[in-house]
């Protein structure tokens, strides 16, 4: 039987179950996942593990814990076991400093603060590849706030009057709600896989 990828298990899981499993499983989603899990003996605790992580007919967090815990075994330099959060991890220095200068000289303390005018200021000094990095960071950040805002009703938000345009006037909030919980889930996806941290978002 073939299973799915750590990665794949963990993005599916990031988009079920109660917002503190969705929380854990896009922070897991920041590690080096290896690309698959196992060979495992037969009826062994990891191979036991392992079809637990991947039953859809079990609860979100039940399958989450199983999977961490396989984890913890695959990549234990990763993972603090007892409380099964990532260790810090700083992003690439070059990105880290760029991402300093963006927003010191943006005035700002988020990523989705930073307004097109100072991203176009700021893309002058460097490489294109590099700015389009930035950009996809700032898109990101940018959509978490505005699915929250939305969900908030928070009347400031673009997303206020924006999002019956986009996905039409007679979607029902559940269905807006399963947009929005996709979109922020590959978002927080995006920039933790980049180790930025949470505070910048």
């Amino acid at each position: 039987m073939r299973y799915p990828s750590p990665e794949h298990l963990l993005s599916e899981l990031a988009t079920r179950g109660t917002s503190g499993t969705r929380e854990k499983a896009l922070r897991l989603l920041g590690m080096n996942l290896p690309p698959t899990l196992g060979p495992y003996k037969r009826k062994s605790r990891e191979s036991l593990l392992r079809r637990l992580a991947c039953d859809r007919r079990k609860s979100a967090k039940a399958r989450l814990e199983a999977l961490a815990d396989l984890l913890n075994a695959e990549c234990p330099e990763q993972i603090d076991g007892d409380r099964e959060t990532l260790a810090i991890r700083k992003p690439d220095p070059k990105l880290a400093a760029m991402l300093d200068e963006l927003l010191t000289g943006s005035g700002v303390s988020r990523l989705s603060d930073v307004n097109d005018l100072s991203m176009e200021h700021f893309a002058r000094k460097y490489d294109t590849d590099d700015i389009a990095l930035l950009n996809e960071l700032r898109d990101a950040a940018s959509s978490i706030q505005f699915w929250q805002g939305y969900f908030a009703h928070d009347t400031s938000s673009p997303a206020a009057t924006l999002v019956p345009f986009l996905y039409g006037a007679d979607n029902t909030e559940a269905e807006l709600r399963k947009i929005g919980e996709a979109e922020v889930a590959e978002a927080r996806k995006k920039l933790t896989q980049h180790n930025i941290p949470q505070s910048l978002w």
